[in-house]
């Protein structure tokens, strides 16, 4: 049924809870895991970082993939110690597109991803990563909550 679980990574704790789950889908589906992290500095370099030199930025998106890195080989490290097989994908832009277009791309059968439970002022000007990929995905979006 679940052959290719695709889990969006932040290193948060609802991140962190999703990939427990998914690890225990893989399990049971025999199916591989792929921890997927988007970075999104443009958005940040646009709105923050505008009378910064360039080189601070680059070093900013070095220091932020090089985090996030870290943060991804730990979490396949965990899942690998469950004896699932599991790949790795950072990939920049719109975190929401991002997740959804590999998704297409990769024909995964299921996203497993934690939900941030924004409100209020922070949703509307934030958005909602998971909301959008539930409505935007072409496979079953699995959201796990607190």
């Amino acid at each position: 049924m679940y052959k290719k679980i695709l889990v969006p990574f932040d290193n948060g704790d609802k991140s962190l809870k999703a990939l427990d789950m998914a690890i225990g889908l893989a399990k049971n589906f025999k199916a591989s895991i792929t921890i997927f992290a988007s970075i999104n500095i443009s958005g940040f370099t646009l709105n923050f970082t505008s009378g910064f030199e360039p080189a601070l930025v680059e070093d900013l998106e070095k220091r932020t993939q090089k985090l996030m890195e870290t943060a991804i080989n730990a979490a396949a490290e965990k899942a690998r110690k469950e004896g699932i097989t599991v790949n790795t994908e950072i990939s920049y832009g719109i975190p929401g597109v991002a997740i959804v277009k590999y998704a297409d791309k990769e024909d995964i059968n299921l996203i497993v991803m934690g939900s941030n439970n924004r409100r209020g002022f922070d949703r509307v000007m934030l958005g909602s990563v998971s909301n959008f990929v539930l409505h935007q995905a072409h496979c079953p979006v699995l959201i796990v909550k607190d």
